[in-house]
């Protein structure tokens, strides 16, 4: 079973009556899961036996009635109507500002959260989640908790900052090495608290950053374990919204690492809301939030906890979701790993800021069009449950390089200088890489630092790094050997100006490399960046432009070959072998030029570079068509997303499959479309329709 529902938002308003006519409109569309929020009932009568858990067992009850499965939502959207009633509300549990005042609302239109790590608070959540496993967990319908929904927590309370000062100790040891990288005079931990002030040393700042990050792992930890205390049965959630990579406000703000979520939780989920006016969120970015959350969860599968179904509030019809837009997000999800999908939500708002918003049904309880193409998925992933649940999105050729500890010392150099400088520079240069390749039917996974120490980078045949500020020995090390056993490593932008203490390296890029390289970068200068080639290799793009800086090149003793030259005559792009790989050194940020105004010739060397390194595995022949493949025993399922107003033919060339005759069945229309297989690639025609989203079963017959 693929679980696949809808967020039921019970109001007190709801009757016995009215809560079962949802949970059973909701399974005779064809779906078979419910999240319910909230998951305990303040407002019933305290005379009830088991108050305030009555509402709550009878929708399990009855869910389980009509084959209905149930995840209790126990926390995230307002204190209140969780685990902190306001008849037992003291102000002291109350989050605190940068300027030690009390936040009521933490400075939010939107929810509340508490100081987690108050003594007092900590006993409410452990009574709370207690109770409800408690209450739940011997009914059939339960399928787990969503203990934390869209996790933010922030406080510079007393309590908070003792955590964050035993993180300190944890990372540096000694208060000489905290003080020699803060540029501080300490005499005690209990001096340690944060700052903005980034003029001596920007580690304070980076510091912070990276505990805020952390703590949030500390608190689904613990709740976790409180959970699991009492139900060590079923699963414990806890979601993000989309991905720290692809959304500053989510990084900056509400301090989500999808790492950092994924080890902590028991199964991981987001929230995602690609439309918030009238211009839905581009298809290569959604990819990207996709790719980036797999790659951080444990097993590369996670859920869509949230997934948007229309428009936010009753002022706003600029975020309304078509039918076919609904359709295409739903499928993205799925053919990029999604474990469950769950819309936000099946009522849509009765109350509150967002009344009239979201929601499948309209506010009489009339199923809409969205909600009949939900109806038409969920009866498809019903039917091709066992491909839906166990074929795996395909692995890229080439992967990403993401390091949190880079994205934050970009924020620290860039973010005083606003708004003359972007804080984005990293993050943008990350998503115009993807973007340039996915505008060439490239995929690209997602990697980390740990992933390049630990060697399980090794499979991918080129890594694209970019925009690598901080280098350390460590990492210097394990990139050269990802490169020495066969990997290219294509670097571009900053690299290895800093340590991972913010200290200059002398030379550029430093931890090692730089004698590996053979060579240094010296100066950054912002004019002279036409690029042309110095090359004989006719596939090399004849011109490019270059974008924000170009470096200076010192040579070493080592002579790399130049393959472009900056108009002026200094190396532009060079390669260097080492062992059985070599290394491709961009000296310009090209892909955050991409991200800022896209480049014909940019993409013709992400061509020259997909040829050149074996990246491409499939092909489509279309403009306007998009494509995503998930692979099984059996064969694979392939997604195919038409963004233009018009039917598109399309050519598809699949290059992976093992050889043999298959059948490729549209799971929507039943239509069976033949297959012919030549040049070791299975080939077939498909015609896609205006603005459609269309899935293929390609089954291996003997």
């Amino acid at each position: 079973m693929f679980p696949y529902g809808a967020v039921y938002k019970v109001y007190r308003e709801h009757t016995p009556d009215i809560i079962r006519k949802n949970l059973s409109d909701i399974r005779n569309l064809g779906m078979n899961f419910v999240v319910v929020w909230p998951a305990v009932y303040w407002w019933e009568d305290p005379a009830l036996p088991d108050y305030p858990y009555h509402t709550g067992k009878e929708i399990l009850r009855y869910a389980g009635e009509i084959g209905l499965k149930v995840i209790m939502e126990t926390a995230g959207q307002l204190a209140c109507l969780e685990y902190a009633p306001d008849f037992v509300m003291k102000d002291e549990y109350y989050a605190v500002t940068r300027d030690g005042l009390p936040s009521r609302d933490n400075g939010h239109w939107f929810f509340g959260f508490l100081n987690y790590f108050h003594p007092e608070v900590r006993t409410l959540m452990r009574d709370y989640l207690t109770g409800i496993a408690e209450q739940y967990r011997d009914f059939p319908a339960l399928y787990g908790y969503d203990i934390w929904n869209e996790t933010m927590f922030e406080s510079h309370d007393p309590h908070t900052q003792a955590v964050f000062q035993q993180w300190l100790r944890e990372k540096y040891g000694t208060i000489r090495r905290l003080n020699d990288a803060w540029e501080s005079t300490f005499s005690d931990w209990s001096q340690a608290r944060f700052s903005q002030l980034l003029w001596a040393s920007v580690m304070p700042f980076v510091d912070y950053k990276e505990f805020h990050k952390d703590s949030i792992g500390m608190i689904v930890r613990e709740w976790k374990a409180m959970m699991k205390a009492a139900d060590p049965v079923h699963p414990v959630i806890a979601d993000n919204i989309h991905s720290m990579i692809t959304e500053d406000w989510s990084y900056a703000v509400r301090a989500q690492d999808d790492w950092v979520l994924a080890d902590a939780s028991y199964e991981m989920g987001i929230s995602f809301y690609p439309k918030g006016n009238s211009q839905a969120m581009a298809p290569y970015r959604r990819s990207l939030v996709f790719t980036a959350v797999r790659a951080a969860a444990k097993d590369g599968r996670y859920w869509i906890s949230e997934m948007q179904s229309h428009h936010q509030s009753i002022y706003n019809p600029f975020s309304s979701v078509k039918p076919h837009e609904l359709k295409r997000w739903t499928l993205e999800a799925v053919a990029n790993g999604a474990k469950g999908l769950i819309y936000w939500k099946w009522n849509n708002f009765q109350k509150g800021l967002q009344t009239f918003g979201r929601g499948l049904i309209d506010s009489a309880g009339r199923l809409t069009e969205r909600a009949q193409v939900a109806g038409e998925i969920g009866r498809v992933l019903e039917a091709q449950a066992d491909a839906f649940e166990t074929f795996i999105p395909q692995k890229a050729r080439a992967a990403i390089l993401y390091d949190r500890l880079c994205h934050d010392f970009t924020k620290s150099f860039t973010l005083a200088y606003a708004p003359t400088l972007s804080s984005t520079i990293y993050t943008d240069s990350i998503a115009g890489l993807y973007q340039c390749f996915w505008d060439e039917d490239i995929p690209l996974d997602v990697v980390t630092p740990d992933d390049l120490r630990s060697g399980r980078v090794s499979g991918y045949k080129a890594l694209f790094v970019t925009g690598q500020l901080n280098l350390s020995p460590e990492l210097s090390a394990a990139l050269a050997a990802y490169v020495a056993e066969g990997g290219v490593a294509i670097l571009d932008g900053k690299l290895g100006e800093i340590g991972e203490d913010s200290l200059l390296w002398a030379n550029a890029p430093g931890g090692g490399l730089d004698g590996i390289l053979g060579y240094a970068v010296g100066d950054m200068l912002p004019e002279g960046l036409d690029i042309r080639s110095d090359t004989a290799d006719e596939a090399f793009p004849t011109s490019m432009k270059g974008f924000y800086e170009r470096r200076i090149y010192h040579a070493g003793d080592k002579n790399p070959e130049v393959l472009a030259r900056f108009d002026e005559g200094a190396p532009a792009i060079l390669a260097t072998n080492h062992g059985k790989g070599s290394f491709l050194h961009i000296l310009t940020m090209l892909w955050y030029g991409y991200s800022q105004r896209g480049g014909a010739e940019t993409r013709a060397f992400a061509r020259y570079l997909a040829e050149r390194n074996g990246l491409r595995i499939n092909r489509i022949e279309s403009s306007g068509v998009k494509m995503a493949v998930k692979t099984g025993e059996e064969g694979c399922l392939l997604f195919l997303f038409n963004d233009a107003a018009e039917d598109r033919d399309c050519h598809v060339s699949l290059g992976h499959l093992p050889a043999g005759r298959y059948l490729a069945t549209e799971l929507f229309t039943g239509h069976a479309i033949g297959t012919e297989t030549r040049d070791g690639e299975l080939h077939l025609e498909v015609r896609c329709c205006a603005n459609a989203s269309d899935v293929y079963r390609l089954t291996r017959r003997e």
